[in-house]
């Protein structure tokens, strides 16, 4: 049974776009941003191109840096990802952050790239961030 205010429990909560600009400028403010991001939606250029045992064979774009070195475009929003592509439309998947994470395998990502603040998680990081996931998983099923 909910209650009007359970439906929108999470109304209140900063947007995740928010909880990055806070992060940027604030340390303290880091935990709370990639708590909220590895249950976040996220939006990344790419399609399925098959069937696997496994699962869907997923292709996702891959883009060039400055300095030549590539990432995998991840958005907050679908928002986002239109304004970074509007000259050029692209199809693209939604993830779970968490799921998106172990599906990559030894990439950089960059977290709304072409954007006003942006964060490139290097594939140690984004191997950390996936192992923290993966631990706070064990955590949780131990008080079960």
């Amino acid at each position: 049974m909910s209650t009007p205010d359970s439906d929108n429990a999470n109304d209140n909560a900063p947007p995740l776009e928010e909880l990055m600009m806070l992060a940027a400028l604030d340390e303290n403010a880091t935990m709370a941003f990639y708590d909220a991001l590895v249950g976040a939606t996220v939006f990344v250029p790419g399609a399925v191109t098959g069937q696997t045992e496994d699962g869907p064979e997923l292709e996702l774009h891959v883009w060039q840096a400055d300095d030549d070195s590539s990432f995998i475009p991840v958005f907050t929003s679908e928002a986002l990802l239109e304004e970074a592509t509007e000259g050029d439309p692209v199809p693209y998947l939604s993830f779970v952050m968490r799921d998106l994470l172990a599906a990559i395998d030894d990439a950089a990502i960059t977290i709304n790239p072409e954007s006003d603040i942006s964060l490139t998680l290097e594939p140690d990081e984004v191997q950390e961030l996936l192992n923290a996931i993966i631990d706070d998983s064990e955590d949780d099923d131990d008080e079960e």
